[in-house]
């Protein structure tokens, strides 16, 4: 019976030995009374040996173990390692006390890594949501917060789609997701309903995330607010195709809508034409009563030009105190004549800039597309033509080329 019994202990102690975790055997005053193999690195740490005394912080806590009888953690970085330390009293054993201690440098490392991808996620300023594979929500960030204006408590467990309440038609989000089930991913433009009703454009990202046997188990949003750029994409092509001082199209437009212009009228056979209006003597109002006063000038011609023609026609400011028309789908050639009348006779009205009554008058050239007008630079041409022809007749006109 003796012999089996030591066959035992023996054993037990090679197990123990053997393990590549430390184990090891204290004194309640602190005296290592056995380590095994797996126990070299934290021996090395403490400069220690069997029959040694541990460090002083490492002594208070076996007292309080053994006082408290109750088991303590501790964690120990040595270099690149992490070992999580177990310090046990033995059942009603007051001299001694257990430490098994566990390598937790590789749970470290990814607990670290979750922990900074977390504080990625949270600080991020686009707004990511994660979605389970029946598309309820399970996590967002606080980006996603500031942006919609919905909370934690209020998606947490809802459906993806129910906030998806954008001017899209109906359908159009279910496509995406859909998309993402075979595909893996999706991104594109999409406007969306924020808490408060507004609606925004945002630039929106989604994939599919699988686990390790390959299976999807998650979905990710990641989008971003981007009306800041579409507000700065219409302010530079609004400089880019738009007079700043009156409003009106600018030289670049006025061409483009020029050219569509005449293709349609062709396409259609309609009647179009183009006037070329000059400001008379536009350089005396500068001298006498100032740029600001000419500006002024300029901005009330263009409103009176406008209101001399229909909402459909093209008025454009082409530099200085030139402007031009389109008008398209002419049914009366003679109503061409008529608007020049109108516009002679309205540009010629007294205009009050800072208590200042300021006269002038304009010289108009009008050209009308025919069979044998070449393109739209020839149409505009003629036109301009046919103004020098009004101002040499003694301006305050018009003429047809």
């Amino acid at each position: 019976m003796e012999n089996g019994q030591d066959e035992n202990v023996q054993l037990m102690r090679l197990v123990l030995d053997e393990n590549p975790n430390p184990v090891l055997c204290l004194s309640s005053d602190g005296k290592l009374l056995y380590a095994n193999k797996g126990s070299w690195l934290l021996l090395d740490y403490w400069g220690a040996k069997v029959g040694d005394s541990v460090p002083q912080d490492l002594k208070s806590i076996i007292r309080r173990v053994v006082e408290s009888k109750r088991e303590l953690e501790l964690e120990v970085s040595i270099g690149v390692k992490t070992l999580l330390l177990h310090i046990v009293g033995l059942n009603g054993e007051r001299r001694f006390v257990n430490l098994y201690g566990m390598d937790v440098t590789r749970r470290k490392h990814v607990e670290e890594k979750l922990r900074l991808n977390a504080q990625v996620i949270d600080n991020t300023t686009e707004g990511i949501m994660i979605t389970d594979t029946e598309f309820r929500i399970i996590e967002i960030n606080r980006a996603f917060t500031s942006i919609t204006g919905y909370s934690r408590e209020d998606v947490l467990g809802e459906q993806v789609m129910s906030f998806h309440t954008g001017p899209q038609e109906t359908g159009f989000y279910e496509g995406i997701w859909n998309i993402v089930r075979v595909r893996g991913s999706w991104r594109g433009e999409v406007w969306d309903r924020k808490k408060s009703g507004e609606v925004y454009p945002k630039w929106l990202s989604v994939s599919a995330v699988a686990d390790e046997r390959g299976e999807i188990n998650r979905f990710v949003g990641i989008f971003s607010d981007i009306t800041p750029m579409k507000k700065s994409d219409e302010q530079l092509y609004y400089l880019a195709h738009y007079d700043s001082l009156t409003g009106l199209a600018n030289r670049r437009q006025f061409h483009d809508l020029l050219d569509r212009a005449v293709k349609t009228a062709r396409r259609k056979t309609e009647g179009m034409a183009v006037m070329f209006i000059d400001v008379d003597s536009f350089k005396g109002v500068n001298d006498n009563f100032g740029h600001r006063a000419g500006d002024c000038l300029l901005q009330e011609v263009g409103r009176r030009i406008q209101r001399c023609v229909r909402e459909t026609d093209v008025v454009a400011r082409l530099g200085g105190d030139e402007f031009t028309v389109v008008l398209a789908n002419i049914q009366d050639p003679g109503n061409v004549e008529r608007i020049a009348e109108k516009l002679l006779e309205q540009i010629a009205k007294p205009v009050t800039i800072d208590q200042d009554e300021v006269r002038v008058t304009s010289s108009i050239g009008i050209s009308v597309l025919a069979e044998d007008t070449a393109d739209a630079d020839s149409l505009l041409q003629n036109a301009d033509m046919a103004m020098y022809r009004a101002k040499a007749m003694g301006k305050n006109t018009y003429q047809v080329f």
